[in-house]
């Protein structure tokens, strides 16, 4: 009797057990397929946040330099010493002038600070270690200077200078109509590949290719720094990996199996002895594509784990269900009504329900000890969550004071200047943010307006903003001029902040009497002047390093503009125009610009509205990632 009951019970879960392995084995494929480019794709993305934030500090500096290519010296050494210091993976970083523009004596000028250990090491790469300017070998001069934009240059061995493999991004600078010479930043591959490459790729060989193919670095051999991956695959008589590598290098990503050698294995090619699942993905910012590797029985071991699991779970089903069939029904019913009662109480709202009488060594005595247990954790994680709900809600709370705390530091009213109509408004992309404008009346009657960008956004930006405010409000009493005012600034600010941080700042004077505005601007740009008569709008630069850079950075006379009814002067930080669609394009300066000249009828505040609305119907879902902050002056019509 017991025979004829177990033996359908066996036949119905061996039956379950074949289709649970078959539905396992068709759907494992396209889940391996589908986690390794999810993985790919998140390596492309570390490595290409990277480099990208090493070519963006080349950049700015090139930006910095356009507005002062007669910076000192000490100067440059010093904002090169602050890049290498923004980013570990940064070897070093140059600033190489045209012979024709600036030279040291008879020799190239190309001051270069690199890493030395846990220092820094200053030299200048003349023609005695290697004449950069007129051998086009060294393309990390030649290619930006005949493109006139930033590039980054091929993988090469720096000897002489800084003395590893590295790659170079360089950005030209201008001085006048013509490029004068190029900032650059050296990404070390070893430190790229083991600090990023180690963290997203752990326990995976990988390498980096570019659209032609070539090794930026190889996890294979040292020997292919310089090869096309279709070459040494090739050389190696791997076939496979050969048609492979055309799909790696297409930009976009994917998974190709890659079957093991079946010779001798090269030497460095020890990884594909076996099977390997390639992922890979580009990377946006450079054109490069990550590829790793996957032995196949690595990428196969979640699915034969998955099927180990089935086959034990049920084969203790079928044991469980075998035996539960030998038990007196009436001794099962019992405890199993017991348990019933007690999770009908739990879920009532009873959470220290327990089963009584629990008793023995068998299954339903286990479970309702087990039940028991369940129970008293159950009431100990719900005072957990309590807790840290109420850690969380205080916490909130905090940084809910901090932002009333800082938007309580932002001018309440709009300054009573006879002529003009003024208005401000900022929105952090945090509960904090690190942008902020005020304005104050000077012991002259002229008023002052500032507008600042402190470096990220969050808490740390908005404690500098307040110092920062409170430096500005005091200082600029001091002094008649905008430039003694910003010096003395940029002095206190330097001795304040870290290596890594600085700050943008614009302050404009108005003189309602002259119907003038004195602007000085420490790295922030772009200024807008629109002109009511000609229905024009022009953008102005920034007049000197933003502060906290430079010690000695030394800033011109302000820039004077005499408005006359209707014209404007526009300030914003660059999370207004540099907001993003879901497509990476910005709304950028030429938009704003359109915007600020169709709303420039309207009053102040209006014109933000309108400004505001339009960035926003522009990025359309796209979150905002960075602080915006606009400041209108217009002289009233």
């Amino acid at each position: 009797m017991l025979l004829w009951i177990a033996l359908p019970t066996l036949v119905i879960i061996v039956g379950v057990l074949v289709i649970t392995i078959g539905h396992l084995r068709d759907s494992n494929a396209s889940d391996i397929e589908r986690e390794s480019l999810q993985r790919a794709s998140d390596a492309a993305a570390r490595f290409d946040g990277a480099f990208r934030a090493a070519s963006a500090i080349a950049a700015t500096t090139a930006q910095a330099m356009a507005l002062r290519p007669d910076l000192s010296e000490s100067g440059i050494y010093s904002q090169l010493g602050a890049n290498v210091m923004q980013s570990r993976v940064i070897f070093g970083a140059a600033m190489a002038f045209d012979p024709a523009v600036r030279t040291m004596g008879d020799d190239l000028f190309c001051p270069y600070v690199c890493r030395d250990g846990e220092g820094l090491r200053r030299l200048n790469i003349g023609r005695s270690t290697y004449d950069w300017h007129a051998d086009p070998r060294w393309t990390w001069w030649h290619e930006p200077i005949t493109r006139g934009r930033g590039v980054w240059s091929a993988p090469y061995f720096d000897a002489g200078a800084g003395n590893v493999t590295m790659v170079t991004f360089s950005s030209p600078f201008p001085v006048g109509d013509r490029l004068a010479g190029v900032t650059t930043v050296d990404v070390d591959l070893d430190s790229i590949r083991d600090r990023v490459g180690a963290e997203v790729l752990s326990g995976l060989s990988f390498f980096i290719l570019t659209p032609e193919g070539r090794f930026v670095f190889s996890g294979l051999d040292d020997d292919d720094t310089g090869k096309t991956i279709m070459q040494a695959a090739q050389a190696a008589g791997h076939t496979e990996l050969a048609l492979a590598a055309v799909r790696m290098i297409s930009g976009k990503p994917g998974v190709a199996v890659v079957p093991g050698f079946r010779g001798a294995l090269p030497r460095g090619w020890e990884a594909f002895a076996e099977t390997q699942w390639t992922f890979f993905a580009p990377m946006e910012s450079t054109g490069w594509s990550v590829v790793a590797l996957m032995p196949e029985r690595v990428a196969f071991a979640t699915a034969n784990r998955r099927v180990r699991m089935a086959v034990i779970g049920l084969g203790a089903a079928l044991t469980m269900i075998v035996a539960s069939i030998v038990v007196v029904s009436g001794a099962m019913a019992r405890p199993i009504r017991r348990l019933r009662d007690s999770a009908r109480r739990i879920a009532s709202g009873d959470l220290i329900a327990r089963v009584e009488g629990v008793t023995g060594s068998d299954e339903i005595a286990d479970l309702g000890r087990a039940f028991n247990t369940m129970t008293d954790d159950l009431e100990a994680h719900i005072d957990r969550l309590a807790d840290e709900r109420a850690a969380r809600e205080r916490l909130e709370r905090d940084m809910h004071v901090a932002r009333q705390i800082q938007q309580g530091l932002l001018p309440a009213e709009p300054p009573p200047i006879e002529g003009f109509d003024v208005a401000g408004w900022s929105r952090p992309a945090d509960q904090t943010g690190g942008d902020y404008y005020d304005w104050q009346l000077l012991p002259d009657g002229r008023f002052v307006i500032v507008l600042a960008d402190v470096t990220g956004h969050g808490l740390g930006p908005a404690l500098v903003t307040a110092f920062c405010r409170a430096y500005t409000r005091a200082i600029f009493r001091k002094y008649d001029g905008l430039s003694e005012s910003m010096s003395e600034l940029n002095e206190l600010l330097g001795t304040d902040l870290s290596d890594s941080r600085f700050i943008t700042l614009v302050a404009a004077v108005i003189d309602s009497r002259a119907g003038e505005v004195q602007v000085l601007s420490a790295g922030h740009g772009p200024i807008l002047h629109y002109s009511k008569a000609t229905g024009s709008v022009d953008s102005h630069g920034a007049h000197g390093l933003p502060l906290g850079i430079s010690p000695d950075a030394v800033f011109d006379e302000a820039q004077r503009f005499c408005l006359g009814p209707g014209d404007i002067l526009a300030l914003t930080t660059d999370g207004l125009f540099e907001w993003s669609r879901a497509d990476g394009r910005m709304f950028g300066t030429d938009r704003l610009r359109e915007s600020l000249a169709r709303h420039a009828p309207r009053d102040s505040g209006s014109i933000i509205e309108g400004l505001v609305r339009d960035v926003e119907d522009f990025a359309g879902s796209a979150p905002q990632i960075d602080d915006v902050t606009a400041v209108i002056i217009k002289r009233a019509p």
